[in-house]
């Protein structure tokens, strides 16, 4: 029997690394101590919102992989 091998990122790997990555930027950017909070704010927001993006988009990515390996295993 062939063991699979196991894969170092799964979808649950690549949401948690680029969700921590997001918030460890947005606080950051948030708790930094210059006056330019509200700049601060936009960009802690962006840092979040920018990496939760590229988290689903990864995972899509790696979904319309799997189905099309599915698609040819079952041709």
């Amino acid at each position: 029997m062939n063991k699979p091998t196991p894969k170092l990122f799964t979808d649950k790997t690549v949401l948690f690394l680029f969700f921590t990555a997001g918030i460890g930027l947005s606080i950051r950017f948030f708790y930094d101590d210059e006056p330019q909070k509200l700049s601060h704010l936009f960009l802690s927001w962006l840092a979040l919102g920018s990496s939760s993006t590229i988290a689903f988009w990864f995972v899509e990515k790696i979904h319309d992989i799997k189905v099309d390996r599915d698609d040819k295993n079952t041709e």
